[in-house]
């Protein structure tokens, strides 16, 4: 994909249909997040879940995290668990 080119109307951003609005600011805000990525052929990559790098996710840690953290979390997500 990222052949295709990772910019803005590149190659790798092309869709079946019309995108909604709200799937638009979602592309453009995911591209924002890829801007500084660098992937390199000849390295592997992983996911790695910040809350437990060792076991990775799990809903129970996510959920524990959601509803005990001292961090200022986003309710709403709390809500829809």
């Amino acid at each position: 994909m990222a052949s295709l080119g990772w910019e803005v109307e590149g190659r790798a951003w092309e869709w079946r249909r019309r995108l909604l609005a709200w799937e638009e600011d979602s592309v453009i805000e995911c591209s924002e997040m890829l801007h500084n990525i660098v992937l390199q052929v000849e390295v592997t990559d992983s996911w790695r879940w910040l809350l437990d790098p060792v076991h990775g996710y799990s809903v129970r840690d996510s959920y524990h995290f959601l509803t005990t953290s001292e961090e200022q979390v986003d309710r709403s997500l709390v809500d829809d668990v």
